[in-house]
């Protein structure tokens, strides 16, 4: 039954290539994975680094790329955004006016003090990188030159270091700025958090719409969705399990992933820099992460 009924039938059309119904598998190419929605405090960057350090566990080589001038997935790995000697932001400023002298070396990656888990942090000034790109396009446009450059920004730097790593996983700012969707462009695959209650739920179709405005500009046609990821789900709460339900019922099954249940736990592993399976290995959610991670692996390394 669906609940909400949000969408359209012409926009269940304009989705429906989002999705990998019949699955095959195939030799593993490196997976470029953005946890992205509009909406703030649906838990972007707390995921983002436990699904991230969950698929090191299996032996995979997994870089974070915090691509939010918030900078939380930076602060949540330890590290202090307002001292940092390079960020993301210096990597995008150089590849966009200087690509043709650009390397890996100028892309400040860092490790982690978790095995095969690196970053690549953000700060402040990465609010500047919409002038950044805007820029470019204009001085693309004074000079009669093709103006899809700027959109290749990400990709372009994602290009020079892919071969280090089996997932690169991008944590994208609550909103659709001109460097998400550069991360649109660059990524296979997208994971949506979204929290079950109706506010939330009434945003997922404008969600969908802007990763379907990437797919139509022919920019990133094969971009897929690896998963609805519900989160700070109350099972003791009528509206979100109606929520839960109602995105049950418009997706296919094996999009929605496992609900994460509101666990203040989940923070305050957060605070301690600490992915939640080391800060509590025992607890209950730890398994809800393992099997969402298995879940995400399985979607992204489908074709329809």
């Amino acid at each position: 039954m669906v609940i909400f009924d949000i969408f359209d039938e012409s926009l269940a059309q304009k989705v429906k290539p989002l999705f990998s119904k019949e699955v095959c598998f195939f030799m593993f190419q490196p997976r470029i994975i953005s946890f992205f929605n509009q909406a703030g405090g649906v838990g972007k960057s707390t995921y983002t680094m436990n699904l991230g350090y969950h698929l090191t566990l299996q032996g995979c080589r997994v870089l974070l790329i915090d691509a939010d001038p918030q900078a939380s997935l930076t602060d949540f790995m330890g590290l202090d955004r307002w001292n940092l000697q390079a960020s993301i932001y210096d990597a995008f400023d150089k590849i966009a006016f200087e690509n043709t002298n650009f390397s890996s070396q100028n892309i400040p990656i860092v490790p982690t003090e978790f095995f095969n888990l690196d970053i690549l942090p953000s700060c402040l000034h990465f609010a500047n990188a919409d002038l950044v790109l805007l820029e470019k396009k204009l001085e693309d446009d004074e000079n009669d030159e093709e103006s899809n450059f700027w959109k290749f920004t990400l990709q372009k730097m994602i290009s020079f270091i892919i071969d280090q790593y089996d997932y690169i996983m991008i944590d994208c700012s609550p909103s659709l700025t001109l460097t998400n969707f550069t991360a649109l462009v660059a990524s296979t695959h997208v994971v949506i958090p979204v929290e079950t209650q109706y506010k939330a739920y009434n945003n997922l179709g404008l969600v969908l719409e802007d990763i379907n405005k990437v797919r139509k500009t022919k920019l990133n046609r094969n971009l897929k969705i690896a998963g609805i990821l519900p989160t700070k789900y109350h099972k003791a709460h009528n509206v979100d399990r109606k929520v839960l339900e109602a995105i049950q019922d418009q997706f296919p099954h094996n999009i929605v992933l496992t609900p994460i249940p509101y666990a203040t736990i989940i923070a305050e592993s957060t605070q301690q820099n600490l992915p939640l399976h080391k800060y509590a290995p025992n607890h209950n959610i730890v398994k809800i992460f393992q099997e969402i991670t298995e879940q995400i692996k399985h979607n992204s390394n489908s074709v329809s």
